[in-house]
């Protein structure tokens, strides 16, 4: 599996999601960190082949101190690469959102906690419609997070963010 053709490809559709552009060879610059960006958002993207996914507080936390010094929003995009449906979610602070409705909750002690593919479709699903919002916080940090489909967070991102 071409892992760098993979990256690319998922890179370039950010950046055509966001009407912003691909930052290539990102992380190896200083001046181009994150995997993409526009002039509100600094993205940066991962994906696994398996069917779970841990999302971790220092790669947050790094990619937050990245956006600040631009002056944007910073968005984990995070996927599925061997699934067909409902495959990329975005993970965003709770500072930079608006009051959003959720529909479920997470917590960890840890610095990091894993979501399954079934256990985020089986959440994306149950909402008929209406964007799905699920939150996870950090104890120890006290930082939370807002999970949401891909799709749907590009839908209701003008609602979602504050001050877009």
């Amino acid at each position: 599996m071409n892992y760098k053709k993979i990256s690319t490809k998922r890179e370039n559709e950010i950046a055509k999601d966001i009407s912003g552009r691909r930052h290539t060879g990102s992380g190896n610059k200083w001046h181009s960190k994150g995997d993409a960006s526009n002039q509100f958002l600094l993205i940066e993207d991962k994906f696994v082949i398996s069917d779970k996914y841990s999302i971790q507080l220092n790669i947050l936390n790094k990619l937050t101190k990245q956006a600040q010094k631009q002056s944007k929003i910073p968005i984990l995009r995070f996927g599925f690469i061997n699934k067909e449906f409902l495959n990329n979610f975005a993970c965003i602070e709770k500072c930079y959102c608006n009051e959003l409705l959720i529909n479920k909750c997470y917590s960890t002690s840890k610095k990091s906690s894993i979501f399954t593919y079934s256990e985020l479709y089986a959440s994306i699903i149950s909402a008929f419609g209406q964007p799905v919002v699920l939150q996870l916080t950090f104890e120890k940090e006290d930082k939370t997070f807002f999970i949401i489909e891909w799709e749907e967070f590009l839908k209701f991102q003008q609602k979602i963010i504050v001050s877009i």
